[in-house]
């Protein structure tokens, strides 16, 4: 869980393209959660990222936040049509 606004800093600017993933993200995350989610690009790969690589995920939810309702609008139609590993994740987006 993010539960804070926080910075998140790229690694490698390269999100997309890390060696290796851990075991644990990959196999064992069911649940993710990010509140105050600003929709930054580093913020978004981070979140692409752990939609792409967690094969066991059942539930996303993202909180937007400081953000005016169009800001917020365009950012959950570019997250909710990001790629998903698992099949059976939803993804709930809230404003």
């Amino acid at each position: 869980m993010l539960n804070q606004n926080c910075t998140v800093k790229p690694v490698e600017g390269r999100w997309g393209q890390l060696s290796s993933v851990p075991e644990c993200l990959t196999f064992h995350l069911n649940t993710f959660e990010w509140n105050y989610y600003n929709g930054r690009r580093e913020e978004k790969k981070l979140v692409a990222f752990i939609l792409r690589t967690a094969k066991r995920l059942k539930t996303a939810q993202i909180s937007a936040w400081d953000l005016d309702s169009e800001e917020k609008s365009q950012i959950l139609k570019g997250l909710a049509s990001l790629h998903r590993a698992s099949k059976s994740c939803k993804l709930l987006l809230n404003r």
